[in-house]
């Protein structure tokens, strides 16, 4: 690994390794990913150099392995941290999210809450089916404002 950053005739004297390990999402095994490696050399003129290479990983939802850990596998088979994933808001669904298969809940600004596709359009095609009911029903409601009935 650190023989491209190694000089000809220089010799290893201490090597160190970062390992992480964390359970599969995918299988439930421990699994180890190398993160982080330092070599300190002792090059031809008798320097000591030390060499130090750090892994960048990153989970399907763009946040770094080192930095958030993981939340949970999504339906569609992505992994993503814990501030990235969620669980669809409709309580009879509770399926687990990922950024990319989340909905926003229509009609309600609240951002912590999404749908999954399904429930999602659900709740679009009954807001347009409420809607439509509502404009065809309103010359046949009698609204009582300020003491007059209209008809």
């Amino acid at each position: 690994m650190f023989s491209f950053f190694r000089r000809p005739g220089s010799r290893p004297i201490r090597r160190t390794a970062k390992i992480l390990v964390r359970p599969d999402p995918k299988t439930g095994e421990a699994c180890s990913v190398h993160i982080k490696q330092q070599e300190t050399v002792l090059s031809q003129e008798g320097s000591p150099d030390t060499i130090q290479e750090e892994y960048a990983q990153f989970w399907d939802c763009g946040h770094s392995v080192n930095h958030l850990p993981l939340g949970g596998q999504c339906t569609c088979g992505r992994i993503s941290c814990t501030e990235c994933h969620g669980q669809c808001a409709k309580p009879g669904c509770r399926r687990p999210l990922c950024p990319a298969c989340s909905y926003p809940v229509p009609g309600v600004d609240r951002p912590g809450e999404r749908l999954c596709r399904s429930c999602h359009e659900k709740a679009v095609r009954g807001r347009i089916i409420r809607g439509t009911f509502r404009f065809l029903m309103r010359p046949f409601v009698i609204e009582e404002r300020s003491g007059r009935k209209r008809s």
